[in-house]
């Protein structure tokens, strides 16, 4: 395993979501497709040709996440996007949500286009999400890149799932603004993009399903143990912003230090949505992943 300590200047650019079947991005518009998958309606994009590689957000987002990042990657790999259940244009059912949940939507995804190997690439839950894969059927999981990786152990001492329900779905644009100075190293402050920002995300999250998840999470529901982080054979790249308000990282150097083929790359002047404020060092991270490790 390998820490690498370099520290990646970054510039903080803040880009909107829009709410239509396409997303505009810094290099490609997101044509959003829907198909029913397992009972449910299910939004993804899928662009470009070669090695596969999918991407999955974080709790209480969608795949407009990594608009900025799509279309670049699409030129050298398949890139899928997909909006877990429960979040952006899929649906969003009544149901017990937690990590495996999603493991089954992602392989379910992937069946129905025939899709037989991938890489993952995880933001915050999306990391746990993209390990949990990788543990269950690893033959089909090639490596890992792990954006400032949450939950992988479970909740974080001290915090409670009423907390991270709250912290995760801010209701008033105080808590909009207080929820974006978590996630931003820079954030917007002007009130109109927040007010936007703040009807965005509720919009998204309009079924419960991040208290689901802060439930399942605090009862400790596919969380992982030392012992199952140190079987994960596939190569981890975990990149982490030095500025990260939501995951501390300390947290980052543990998880690395479980996983027996991982390095971890420091991005500076970023916080916990690398892929959005620096998309260019996120990319470079990405190009740079070693096969093996």
């Amino acid at each position: 395993m390998t820490i690498k300590h370099s520290l990646v200047a970054a510039s903080a650019a803040v880009a909107l979501a829009l709410g239509s079947t396409l997303v505009a991005g810094a290099e490609t518009m997101l044509q959003i497709e829907t198909r029913t998958i397992g009972g449910y309606e299910v939004a993804y994009t899928d662009q470009g040709t070669g090695e596969v590689l999918v991407l999955i957000h974080v709790l209480g987002a969608d795949l407009s996440r990594w608009r900025e990042v799509v279309g670049p990657l699409s030129k050298s790999h398949r890139v899928i996007a997909l909006d877990l259940l429960g979040f952006g244009r899929s649906a969003k059912p009544d149901i017990s949500y937690r990590g495996q949940t999603y493991v089954d939507q992602l392989f379910a995804l992937l069946d129905a286009l025939d899709i037989e190997n991938a890489t993952l690439t995880g933001n915050s839950m999306g990391g746990w999400i993209a390990l949990l894969a990788a543990e269950q059927k690893p033959n089909r999981i090639e490596r890992l890149v792990l954006a400032a990786p949450a939950f992988v152990q479970g909740l974080p001492d001290g915090m409670s799932a009423e907390m991270l329900a709250t912290g995760a779905a801010p209701q008033s644009e105080n808590d909009m603004r207080a929820y974006l100075g978590r996630v931003y190293a820079s954030p917007p402050t002007d009130g109109a993009t927040v007010r936007q920002l703040l009807h965005e995300h509720r919009t998204a999250n309009a079924n419960g399903a991040i208290e689901a998840i802060s439930r399942s999470l605090a009862a400790g529901e596919d969380a992982f143990t030392p012992e199952r982080l140190a079987q994960l054979h596939q190569p981890v790249l975990i990149i982490h912003g030095d500025r990260d308000g939501i995951v501390p990282m300390v947290a980052s150097e543990a998880l690395v230090d479980l996983l027996p083929s991982a390095q971890l790359l420091q991005i500076k002047n970023v916080s916990h949505w690398p892929q959005v404020e620096a998309p260019d060092d996120f990319l470079n991270a990405i190009s740079e992943t070693p096969e093996t490790m």
